[in-house]
């Protein structure tokens, strides 16, 4: 578990900077390196004023970013739940004609957009996967592959919505659990 600490060293104009990882069962600690022996004057000025306050949110964020232990040879287990929070943006009941999602996340997650999308509808990946073929899901921005790619925060997309009884249950899905606006 990241102690949302920092460890520095600077060697003459030069710095390394680590964040530590505490284990909760036995106290040992682990420095996961952020960047090893980089001039001071190429980190970016808010990157290097986190360092030095140990700014909690961006040692927080750095914690979770799974991005960047993937691009370290540590071995690290991902969890594939999420937690999802609904807000209905619009006033409309129902029946829906089009549904548009639109994706806050505050960490980088490595949760596929199609995984997210079938466990929240209620549909299988293939359905998922059939309906963006027929022209029904878009995502924005458009990317190739789209649904097989990482959840991010702003992602907005946009389901095409039949008057069919199993469309509006989608849109039932959507909206289930979620707090008017």
């Amino acid at each position: 578990m990241s102690s949302d600490k920092i460890r520095l060293n600077a060697n003459g104009k030069q710095l390394s900077a680590w964040l530590i990882y505490k284990c909760t069962t036995c106290d040992d600690t682990w420095n996961r390196p952020i960047f090893e022996r980089q001039s001071i004057r190429s980190i970016d000025p808010a990157v290097l004023h986190a360092l030095h306050s140990n700014d909690r949110r961006w040692t927080s964020s750095l914690a979770f970013d799974v991005q960047q232990f993937r691009r370290t040879k540590i071995r690290f287990v991902e969890f594939a739940d999420v937690e999802v929070h609904k807000q209905i943006l619009s006033p409309e009941v129902g029946p829906w004609s089009e549904l548009e999602i639109l994706l806050s996340v505050h960490r980088p997650t490595s949760v596929r957009l199609d995984r997210l999308l079938a466990a929240q509808l209620h549909l299988s990946r293939t359905r998922i996967q059939n309906l963006k073929e027929a022209g029904h899901i878009l995502s924005f921005p458009k990317l190739p592959n789209a649904l097989r790619r990482p959840v991010t925060d702003g992602m907005r997309v946009s389901i095409g919505l039949s008057r069919e009884s199993t469309e509006q249950r989608i849109g039932a899905a959507a909206t289930c659990g979620s707090q008017p606006r």
